[in-house]
């Protein structure tokens, strides 16, 4: 079967089953329970097609076909809910923009959600009914479970903003458009080209050639490492992201063919490169499917003797100090947990699932490593 072909018949499945799940349910019937019906069930039909051996490219743009279902679907209902058009008496008061991995229609099982609620004048001066249509999009798509940015700007403002951020510039290189006023997306298009990118192309490039330095430098100069890191090592996504991006930026075209055709590219490294993107495509789509992301952080630690005094500190640290050690003498004494804070949650019968958690190959005997010979 060929990739198109598996895209249009996921397309045309997702479709049938979203219309089929709204039309069975009662008027007082959950929306949100729908969606997330049909988010579980198009989400495990793409990853057993991914296990089936689906490429990584196939795989990331039916999730973004599945997504475009849904964001255009809770995007018309809200509008509804709201009734923004008749209230404000604009056929298309939002319009809805993707960027970024989803703006390239290439959306990784991990990746979060770009969105730009694009408005046709001042985002200051919003209706209420738009602004309470974007609040019940944005918290519908919250409870689903998905992480979405959502800014909310005029063409005027996403321009002057893209020129003060070179990471949003970015971003919106992948702009595409999702739901509402097609023609107020082209104009947005032009505007973007002729206001943040022609007559920048010098400072982009020399801000892009920074970025590569960097992450190549904070990642590892070479391809040959043990652990890469899939998008921003040396080799990773991100280098080929780069790559189209420049294109983009000289020629306003994302065609890497044209090199080959033009002499700038063989017809063996344009091969080597897709070959390449597609194999990286499949792996970040199994590290997603097969992991979960979850961030430690710890702030403001430091030596007792460092801590900087204020006049407006009104904190008893000696007080705190002897509770803490008191706290500390107890547990010793009489075990674990006797007496703690009434703020520590001790009660919870959850736990983290630990399935796939690494062995401890250089701190515990059990999980040394052991080689017959």
């Amino acid at each position: 079967m060929s990739p198109s072909k598996s895209i249009e018949e996921t397309r045309s499945t997702a479709e049938k089953r979203l219309s089929n799940a709204l039309a069975s349910a009662g008027k007082n019937a959950s929306r949100l329970k729908i969606y997330r019906g049909f988010l579980k069930d198009v989400r495990n039909d793409i990853k057993e097609a991914h296990r089936d051996g689906l490429g990584g490219i196939e795989v990331c743009v039916m999730r973004s076909v599945m997504m475009d279902m849904l964001i255009n679907e809770v995007f018309r209902h809200c509008l509804e809910e709201t009734g923004a058009v008749e209230k404000t008496g604009q056929e298309y008061p939002l319009t809805l923009v993707a960027s970024g991995g989803y703006g390239r229609g290439q959306l990784n099982p991990g990746s979060d959600i770009d969105l730009q609620f694009l408005v046709p004048e001042s985002s200051r001066n919003l209706h209420q009914s738009v602004q309470e249509t974007v609040n019940q999009v944005s918290l519908i798509l919250f409870d689903l479970g998905l992480d979405v940015s959502y800014p909310v700007r005029s063409i005027k403002e996403a321009c002057k903003f893209a020129n003060k951020d070179h990471q949003t510039k970015t971003t919106l290189l992948d702009a595409r458009f999702i739901a509402g006023d097609g023609n107020l997306f082209n104009d947005f298009e032009e505007a973007f080209f002729d206001n943040c990118i022609r007559g920048h192309e010098k400072s982009y490039l020399n801000e892009r050639s920074r970025d590569i330095r960097m992450r190549h430098s904070k990642y590892g100069q070479t391809i040959h490492l043990q652990e890469p890191h899939v998008k921003e090592g040396c080799g990773g996504l991100r280098d080929y992201h780069n790559l189209v991006w420049v294109i983009w930026v000289l020629r306003k075209s994302r065609d890497l063919k044209a090199l080959v055709q033009e002499g700038r590219l063989t017809d063996i490294a344009f091969e080597e490169i897709v070959e390449a993107y597609e194999f990286l495509m499949r792996v970040r789509n199994e590290l997603h499917y097969s992991y979960k992301k979850v961030g430690v952080v710890v702030q403001n630690t430091c030596p007792e003797s460092s801590i900087q005094t204020s006049l407006f500190d009104k904190i008893d640290r000696k007080k705190r100090q002897k509770v803490m050690e008191s706290m500390d003498l107890i547990n010793s004494k009489m075990g674990k947990n006797k007496i703690h804070l009434a703020s520590g949650d001790f009660n919870r019968k959850w736990a983290f699932k630990r399935e796939r958690l690494s062995p401890c190959y250089t701190t515990m005997f059990s999980d040394i490593l052991k080689i017959k010979l």
